[in-house]
């Protein structure tokens, strides 16, 4: 059986942190939607909701990107 190892300047080395790091600001932007307690926090947070879903559509193009670029890696490793 191979192993594979990726050293700190891998390509795929650079893609999982990018594709890590956008994961947490999606998680950091949906986390307060889910968890406010009160309604008033709940509705406080829908309504700053538009302004930031911009942002959060350009993090899920950027997971996008990511998923193919992995979807690339796989392709190869099995040629």
């Amino acid at each position: 059986m191979r192993h594979a190892t990726y050293n700190r300047t891998s390509v795929l080395f650079f893609a999982v942190n990018g594709c890590q790091a956008r994961l947490k600001e999606v998680y950091d932007i949906l986390d307060p939607l889910v968890s406010a307690r009160s309604r008033m926090q709940r509705l406080w947070v829908r309504l700053k909701w538009p302004q930031e879903k911009e942002g959060a559509a350009d993090i899920v193009l950027a997971l996008h990107r990511y998923a193919q670029i992995f979807h690339f890696a796989v392709d190869l490793d099995g040629l």
